[in-house]
């Protein structure tokens, strides 16, 4: 399985993108691909900024429901966890959203 989460560096930019088919949705494994790309370009001094974005038809659908009854839903990070790093980012970090933001993915666009 591919990983689900994609990061790349344009000139001073990290990009951070969401690549879980078929809607992005925030797995343990997702969320683990976020904060260590948003922690490895806070180090990164060529990295002045961030953009998360999707792959695919959607930014994300949110939670992923396949997790709900397996106990990892919660496990760390978890989403209020990426939303902290991101709010506590002393670079700039946006959302480039298209197709829907909805439930944590809405949640994790209103943090940029």
């Amino acid at each position: 399985m591919p990983h689900p989460v994609r990061f790349d560096r344009i000139e001073a930019v990290g990009v951070i993108t969401l690549d879980n088919p078929p809607v992005n949705a925030f797995s343990l494994s997702q969320r683990i691909g976020v904060s260590e790309a948003l922690t490895a370009g806070l180090q990164d001094p060529d990295i002045q900024a961030f953009v998360i974005c999707g792959s695919g038809r959607m930014f994300s659908a949110g939670a992923d429901i396949r997790e709900f009854d397996t106990g990892v839903a919660g496990e760390s990070p978890t989403l209020m966890d990426l939303i902290s790093l991101i709010e506590n980012s002393p670079k700039p970090v946006v959302c480039a959203l298209h197709g829907t933001a909805l439930g944590g993915g809405c949640e994790l666009s209103l943090a940029c």
